[in-house]
């Protein structure tokens, strides 16, 4: 028995073998992918149902064994392992009844769990061409993120996924990273005695902000077809993941949404920076700008430990200075509810990283009693035309009704549409 809801499905696979389980009849189904992080899902099954009994939903549901992939209208669009699963007997009006509740870590949470068992603090050799990682010229946190994940699925008891199909993309990647200045140092020390993750190792590669920082994650799909046994590809994408508007063409209509918001946080903002690195080296940078409209001072301070040389904490501070234009006013993190089946943005047709055009018009099609115009939304009555990066998607399925996407944006620093103009 096949069960799907609203042209959705969810089919469980064995991790080990990768052989698909069946389908699972859930219901209340969220789920979301991060940019550079892990998503959830969560779910419930009726094991009160007598249909629902015959699937064995238990057995389908294992943790730290099942795979739970996402269908919908035939493509794979989420895949997580099942970890925390809650046996649950209620009862109403002297009825019982009884529930499985399921929740899901996307693929990249296997990680979590797999500690490396190299010494990363001598320079080893990359694979890909054999490049010293640490002392080559150009320095490359990209292969050495590579390297890291394919000593992990090269272990000796057996792959991560191993009957799935598993890739690594791998390839060196395009373009020339830049070259560290001569005779400074980033530390990264991972001996097997710090027991670091694959996830910490790789993140603090992305986030070293040297320019060759990039963005990673696990994308699945199937390998033959619908309820075929996946394949799952951990890309390592330099310098982003996800594809600008001019490649994608993805545009938010606010006159199509469901609900959107513009929440601002000022506990974030500051117009004076300090970085701080492991060598005591500081470098500082301030926005002038809004002190002189009349801003308060603000501070913060970011710690950069790996860093062990002063030049290495300028250059960082010459990154961050173009972050100043974000963190000099309250910033803005809006989120925009649209339907699954979006004619300008249906599921399936963006990841996390993509970048997609919001507009909200300046005029609404209603008209005052002097029959002026009035304007879409009073917030921004000379309307919006923006291109903004989705760093958070989340999938609300409805057990009956329409289901909805909540993407969560990520304004451009150079531009706020709701502070002064920089």
């Amino acid at each position: 028995m096949s069960f799907s809801s609203n042209e959705f499905t969810y089919y469980a696979y064995d991790l080990l073998t990768g052989n698909p389980l069946g389908s699972i009849p859930m219901r209340g189904v969220s789920f979301s992918s991060v940019l550079n992080g892990t998503g959830q899902l969560s779910g419930t099954v009726d094991l009160t149902d007598p249909r629902v009994q015959t699937t064995n939903p238990l057995g389908l549901t294992i943790p730290n064994r099942t795979l739970i992939a996402v269908d919908y209208l035939g493509a794979l669009v989420w895949g997580g392992v099942v970890l925390p699963r809650k046996r649950a007997m209620t009862t109403d009006a002297g009825s019982q009844s009884f529930r499985l509740g399921v929740t899901c870590s996307e693929l990249w949470s296997y990680f979590a769990s797999r500690v490396q068992a190299t010494d990363y603090s001598a320079p080893p050799t990359s694979g890909f061409g054999a490049m010293s990682l640490w002392t080559a010229t150009p320095w490359d946190a990209n292969l050495i993120a590579c390297q890291v994940i394919q000593d992990a699925l090269g272990v000796s008891h057996g792959n991560l996924l191993g009957g799935m199909g598993l890739l690594l993309n791998g390839s060196a990647p395009s373009g020339s990273a830049p070259v560290a200045p001569s005779g400074d140092w980033v530390a990264i020390n991972y001996p097997l005695t710090t027991c670091q993750t694959i996830e910490t190792i790789v993140s603090q590669l992305a986030q070293l902000g040297l320019g060759v920082g990039f963005d990673f994650g696990v994308d699945l799909a199937y390998s033959q077809g619908p309820g075929s046994p996946p394949v799952a590809t951990i890309n390592i994408s330099y310098p982003r993941r996800g594809r600008t508007f001019a490649q994608n063409n993805l545009i938010a209509d606010a006159t199509t949404a469901r609900a959107y918001e513009f929440p601002e946080d000022g506990s974030q903002t500051a117009n004076q920076v300090y970085e701080i690195g492991g060598s005591s080296a500081i470098s500082v940078n301030q926005n002038i700008t809004p002190l002189d409209q009349g801003y308060p001072l603000w501070e913060r301070v970011f710690s950069r430990a790996q860093a062990q040389s002063a030049n290495i904490i300028a250059l960082l501070g010459q990154i961050g200075r173009s972050d100043l234009a974000l963190y000099s006013y309250a910033p803005t993190v809006p989120t925009l509810t649209l339907g699954v089946n979006d004619p300008n943005v249906p599921l399936g047709s963006f990841t996390a990283g993509d970048d997609v055009l919001v507009e909200i018009p300046q005029y609404s099609d209603h008209t005052d009693a002097s029959g002026n115009r009035l304007p879409f939304d009073p917030g921004f009555p000379g309307g919006l035309r923006q291109e903004w990066r989705i760093v958070q998607w989340t999938c609300n399925v409805a057990d009956s009704g329409d289901s909805t996407v909540q993407f969560t944006f990520n304004q451009p620093p150079a531009t706020s549409a709701l502070a002064p103009a920089l």
